[in-house]
Formats: structure tokens, sequence, C-alpha cells
């Protein structure tokens, strides 16, 4: 009887641990996709800044051509 109580804990333990790091796992996907679309909006962010900045500087220049 002993040892079917120690299985059994064990069992118990193994499947708590694997809800534990399949639990980790789905919050680190979650996180790392967080922070993919934080990065991808900051790269847009900036080129559009980027190109705003240019437009203005042609537009400068053909002002200042005219």
């Amino acid at each position: 009887m002993k040892r079917e109580e120690k299985i059994k804990k064990l069992s118990a333990a193994n499947q708590e641990a694997n809800l534990a790091l399949k639990a980790a796992e789905q919050k680190a996907a979650a996180e790392a996709a967080a922070l993919a679309a934080k990065q991808k909006a900051d790269a847009e962010a900036a080129a559009l800044a980027a190109k705003q900045k240019a437009d203005a500087e042609v537009a400068a220049a053909k002002q200042k051509a005219d």
C-alpha cells in the first residue's frame, strides 16, 4: 500500500509540474508576442517620423528653389 501511495503522490506532483510548465510556456509566448508587437509599432513610428522629416525637407527645398 505504501508503494502505491508514493506512486500516486509522485504522479500528482508530476502532473502539477507539467501544468505549471505549460502555464509558464504560454506566459512566455504571450510576453514574446507582446514585445514583438511593440517593437514593430516602434519601428513603424520611427519610419513614419523619418518619412515626415524627409517630406518636410523636400518641401522646404522646393520652396527655397522657387
